[in-house]
């Protein structure tokens, strides 16, 4: 395409998209005309005005800092890893974003996003049905979750691959988790290993580092970016897997951060660290992390945790969240 016709293409589309902030009803208030010039490569939400002040978070930083090394010193959390961004054009921030962590329960989004994929090129995936493989239970079983699913998967019961990913998302099932990926397995035939395919091109191939899989905060939490942009799989899938995330069970952390009302899209993750010859103290990861949807103005936070007592760890998270929330807050700019 020339200079010229580009040129073109965009005083058509800038003039429609100024037509359409001036005649369509919203609740935010309009950008005039006169406010929204012609772009061939700037964004187009540039003319969006902004909900909340866009300075960086450097006192937030230094509050955060602060409350975790109080809680160090009082020798409940050994370290933590957090990462923000806000989703509209605003800044980052990060404490120890780089450390890293278990991956636990944080990797079944991948399994999920494998499934919707497969699902864009054929739909009917979602409908089949597969039962618990013979002592697949017993053996889960074994690896006990502090927070476990309402209720257990049943034997000899069909499940839809669709219901599946439920649980897997919705109730972070370790037994519906393994369902599907040895349905990967299966599907596959042995010729491409779809979740590995899916980590790949999420950049999300784990580390591995003394017989524990581990991301950094910042790492994992671009999925989550991903999903907001519908950049890996459609707007449909994108939102139902978003929609599957904002039913999560897992009220602490995150949520507990939060007013009532105010949705959350997220997935938790927790890992225990049994006691070793090297290490003789049981040790505990907590993980949340996900979209805060602020009115208007969404954004990102991720908080990976290590310590000593689960119960201590969801409190870390929620303060963390309730800090970052009443910060976006307090920025609210005059409409």
């Amino acid at each position: 395409m020339s200079t010229y016709s580009r040129f073109i293409l965009g005083l058509i589309t800038g003039a429609v998209v100024c037509f359409m902030y001036v005649h369509v009803s919203t609740d935010q208030e309009v950008v005039p005309k006169e406010n929204c010039p012609v772009a061939l490569y700037v964004n187009a939400t540039a003319c969006d005005k902004l909900i909340i002040s866009k300075a960086e978070y450097s006192v937030l930083k230094k509050k955060i800092t602060e409350y975790v090394e109080m809680k160090k010193s009082e020798g409940v959390l050994t370290n933590i890893g957090i990462y923000f961004r806000d989703l509209e054009r605003g800044p980052t921030m990060g404490v120890n974003e780089y450390e890293q962590f278990s991956t636990a329960s944080l990797l079944k989004i991948p399994t999920l996003l494998t499934y919707l994929q497969l699902a864009e090129s054929n739909p009917q995936i979602l409908n089949e049905e597969i039962f618990v493989q013979a002592g697949l239970q017993d053996a889960m079983n074994q690896a006990t979750q502090y927070f476990p699913p309402p209720d257990s998967i049943v034997e000899n019961r069909p499940y839809s691959i669709d219901r599946l990913l439920y649980r897997l998302i919705v109730y972070s099932d370790n037994i519906a988790s393994e369902m599907l990926n040895q349905y990967l397995q299966t599907i596959s035939g042995g010729e491409v290993d779809y979740l590995l395919e899916t980590y790949r091109e999420l950049g999300l191939i784990p580390e591995k580092t003394d017989n524990e899989f581990v991301l950094s905060v910042k790492r994992y939490s671009s999925v989550f970016r991903i999903l907001y942009n519908a950049s890996y799989l459609s707007v449909e899938m994108s939102e139902k897997a978003l929609d599957l995330l904002q039913q999560s069970t897992f009220k602490e952390g995150l949520v507990a951060g939060v007013p009532t009302g105010i949705e959350v899209a997220h997935k938790f993750g927790e890992r225990t660290i049994s006691p070793s010859e090297v290490d003789p103290v049981e040790k505990k990861q907590l993980h949340d992390c996900g979209i805060i949807y602020f009115p208007e103005n969404p954004y990102l936070l991720c908080i990976m945790t290590r310590g000593y007592e689960f119960e201590t760890l969801e409190v870390i998270l929620s303060d963390i969240s309730r800090m970052v929330y009443e910060e976006v807050d307090s920025r609210k700019l005059p409409q």
